[in-house]
């Protein structure tokens, strides 16, 4: 092939090659970015969770902080966590003082008695009526695990160290006060509690101390002194028992008690629900 014929050929080809399209100019900086928003699928955006109120937060401190507490009360012996509710009360005043739970409800906690906004005052003679409101604001914000899986797995320890022995007292007691079988002795025991208090009899509750064993409410106990409860077998810590017997008639006189085993119940399926399954079967 001549040179002619060569060049001819490699114009025809340039002719024919696509012509390359100019550099485009740098886009404009659009600016700050904003985030892109997960979204769920069919494009709907994915919810944010609430942030949590100062008595949620409160809560959760409380339910984390159980293994390092001390008692706040000097007065008050320390057998923690083996002991009633005063010394378990005691110990969370490390993490949340009677002062700031009464802040974060907002109203005072009690409607009536001799208890003030920063001490419980311990007599014989009267007691504190709380305020149902507060009762149930408690059961809403202090159980935080029953609605939060991450949470109960991680407390699930805690509870079952500080918490559990005298959250199934409570439950025992209740139980037995509250049975239709017992009805006539709860009575009894409210009656005599009342009058107790209205004479300014101190110690009465030492008669409660043998109320979990099977004789306490099926013989008939005296009207005045105490129960001989060392004729009983008694599988419960008595000194326990007696304090928790005296809580729930007390609740029974300021109207309270329902929503506090509400509360219980709560508590209960949330960390103990194998235990409270067999027990409403009958089977401990």
């Amino acid at each position: 092939m001549s040179a002619r014929h060569v060049a001819w050929s490699f114009l025809t080809l340039l002719a024919c090659a696509p012509a390359v399209a100019p550099a485009p100019p740098p886009a404009a900086d659009p600016g700050p970015q904003q985030p892109v928003r997960e979204a769920e699928p069919f494009g709907l955006p994915v919810a944010q969770p609430a942030p949590l109120s100062e008595g949620d937060q409160a809560a959760r401190a409380v339910w984390l902080g159980l293994s390092d507490t001390t008692n706040q009360c000097p007065s008050v012996f320390d057998y923690h966590p083996d002991g009633g509710m005063r010394i378990f009360a005691c110990h969370l005043r490390t993490h949340l003082s009677l002062q700031r739970l009464g802040e974060l409800f907002g109203k005072p906690i009690f409607r009536s008695g001799p208890h003030t906004a920063v001490e419980i005052a311990y007599t014989d003679g009267s007691f504190g009526a709380y305020d149902p409101a507060f009762v149930q604001w408690m059961s809403d914000t202090f159980v935080p695990g029953a609605a939060d899986t991450a949470l109960r797995e991680r407390t699930q320890p805690l509870y079952d160290t500080f918490a559990q022995p005298l959250a199934r007292t409570f439950e025992l007691v209740h139980r037995k006060l509250y049975a239709p079988q017992t009805a006539a002795c709860m009575q009894s025991e409210k009656a005599l509690y009342q009058q107790a208090m209205s004479e300014g009899v101190t110690g009465y509750y030492e008669r409660w101390f043998g109320f979990l064993a099977p004789g306490f409410c099926a013989q008939s106990t005296p009207a005045e002194g105490f129960v001989d409860w060392e004729d009983f077998e008694v599988n419960e810590n008595g000194n326990v028992v007696k304090s928790v017997v005296g809580f729930w008639l007390r609740r029974s006189m300021d109207g309270t008690d329902e929503l506090w085993h509400a509360a219980l119940l709560k508590l209960l399926g949330a960390y103990d629900s194998d235990w409270l399954a067999e027990l409403q079967r009958g089977g401990r």
